[in-house]
């Protein structure tokens, strides 16, 4: 997501109040299809591109079927590196897992299943699996990078057949409830944020971007991969009987802050204007009245 930079502590704790958020949103049918395609192969080696705190390969050390899984964490920013394998490790302990330390990492063993942690620093356009591998995952950082850049990537490190299986991107939806006191100064604001996502460069090249979803399934075409899958992610971040589930109150309040963030940035608006709306929202959000849904999309496709 865009806004003013967080620090390590910031973004970790940020990664950590969504978790919830991003499993309840995840598409069913896609994250199944995932598994499914997964069973025929009883030790499955993983790529996590973007990792942070390590929530999708807890996710899937947990959930998958398969007896034998090494789970290779990519991520450029070493404190999240530290966060993650620390959190990865606290999770499969607390489900009973018996761990152990190794190189980069930990194994975990439970009821003969087992599962590698390994963690990488590193950029994801410069990292290179020790072996071929059967998926590739990517959360919440397709926008971040030139989708077929990163698909190139992913197709290379990946055995014949191997799934690349990208979740929650976004697809230029933001959506508050309820309607703001100054609806044309709200949408203008929206407008900007999603400008912010779509003006990101990486060495010139267009991002995935406030289109992340549908470039993203775009790219997949074009590059000749076989989509298995797809559906929307949206996350809804609405109240239920003036309360929010796990921590989405969290998760909103960063939020108003990155659009917020946004807005002062671009000089587009009146310190006044953008003040008004921050407060408005922040008083939604303390009474629990503020909703907001985000429109994203889940891939999974297989190698060409």
């Amino acid at each position: 997501m865009p806004g003013q930079p967080m620090t390590a502590a910031e973004l970790a704790d940020y990664l950590e109040a969504k978790a919830l958020l991003d499993r309840r949103s995840l598409n069913p049918e896609v994250w199944e299809t995932f598994l499914q395609a997964l069973v025929p192969y009883p030790e499955a080696e993983v790529v996590d591109l973007g990792t942070g705190t390590g929530a999708m390969m807890r996710r899937l050390a947990m959930t998958a079927s398969n007896p034998d899984m090494v789970l290779t964490g990519v991520e450029r920013e070493a404190a999240l590196v530290e966060v993650a394998i620390d959190r990865c490790r606290e999770a499969l302990m607390s489900a009973e897992w018996n761990c152990r330390a190794v190189e980069e990492g930990f194994e975990a063993e439970r009821s003969g299943y087992r599962r590698r942690f390994r963690f990488v620093r590193a950029d994801c356009l410069e990292f290179e699996p020790k072996a071929p591998c059967r998926a590739v995952c990517a959360h919440t950082f397709m926008d971040l990078l030139p989708p077929a850049r990163i698909l190139a990537r992913a197709a290379a490190w990946l055995a014949p057949g191997g799934l690349f299986y990208a979740t929650c991107n976004y697809d230029a939806g933001t959506t508050l409830f309820p309607a703001h006191s100054d609806p044309a100064l709200e949408a203008e604001l929206l407008a900007c944020y999603d400008r912010s996502m779509d003006n990101r460069r990486w060495q010139g090249e267009v991002t995935g971007g406030v289109y992340s979803g549908r470039r993203l399934h775009g790219a997949l075409t074009a590059g000749g991969w076989r989509i298995l899958a797809y559906g929307s992610s949206d996350w809804n971040l609405t109240p239920i009987r003036d309360g929010y589930r796990d921590d989405d109150a969290g998760v909103l309040a960063a939020l108003l802050e990155m659009i917020h963030g946004e807005g002062r940035s671009s000089g587009q608006f009146s310190e006044r204007k953008l003040t008004h709306w921050r407060r408005e929202r922040l008083d939604q959000l303390r009474s629990g009245r503020l909703g907001l849904i985000i429109h994203q999309l889940d891939m999974l496709a297989a190698r060409p």
